[in-house]
């Protein structure tokens, strides 16, 4: 089972401060064990970066293995940097979390309500059927659930609704799960894709276990 716990110098949000596609995982600057680790697990090749000059990517950051969607606050050296590793689409408008709002794999993506307007270029930047749709009523979808090419984890606010959307935009099975003693902000505290994932240290081997079932690791 490719599925370790991790922090980041104590911290087991570790899923705001990274962003990991199929082939690649884009960091802050961390100690060579962590990096390390992050490539082993996760099968990728590591990029540092800052967003916005700072470290929180996850939060600023979404997409698949076809391409990154950027918020509007990256710099143009950041932007210039990516764009060696990646396909970049800058998503411009007031709504710069874009980590928090979208949730995409290479299947298919899901978006916020609030960015509904932008559905068609995400959908053909991404190269997937791009749905708007809400969990819950919230419209921070990317903040409440992680997906990868095997599975998809939701927190409890996901109706049985929402779930049905998801799993067949995303072409996957969905289930319920806690991060880091029962945060419902799944994303928070996950890095992940189809290699392996990356679980917060204050996740309980419960909670641990849960999500890499869901995710498919056995």
């Amino acid at each position: 089972m490719n599925v370790m716990d991790l922090d980041f110098a104590g911290d087991p949000n570790i899923g705001l401060y990274s962003f990991s596609t199929e082939s690649h995982c884009f960091i802050p600057k961390l100690k060579n064990r962590i990096e390390k680790t992050i490539r082993e697990t996760l099968g990728v090749k590591t990029i540092k970066t800052t967003i916005a000059g700072i470290n929180i990517l996850g939060i600023f950051a979404a997409g698949n293995s076809n391409g990154i969607i950027l918020s509007n606050l990256a710099r143009k050296t950041e932007i210039e940097n990516l764009k060696r590793h990646a396909n970049i689409y800058v998503l411009e408008g007031r709504y710069t979390a874009v980590g928090n709002i979208i949730l995409a794999n290479d299947k298919g993506c899901i978006i916020s309500d609030k960015i509904k307007k932008y559905a068609g270029e995400i959908s053909d930047f991404l190269g997937v059927k791009t749905v708007a749709h809400n969990i819950g009523k919230l419209d921070i979808v990317g903040s409440l659930s992680i997906a990868t090419n095997k599975g998809c984890a939701v927190s409890k606010f996901t109706t049985p609704k929402d779930m049905e959307i998801l799993e067949k935009t995303l072409s996957l099975k969905t289930g319920y799960a806690t991060i880091n003693f029962g945060s419902n902000f799944v994303k928070s505290g996950v890095i992940a894709n189809s290699n392996g994932a990356l679980i917060g240290t204050r996740t309980t081997s419960p909670e641990m276990q849960n999500i890499a079932e869901i995710l498919g690791f056995f």
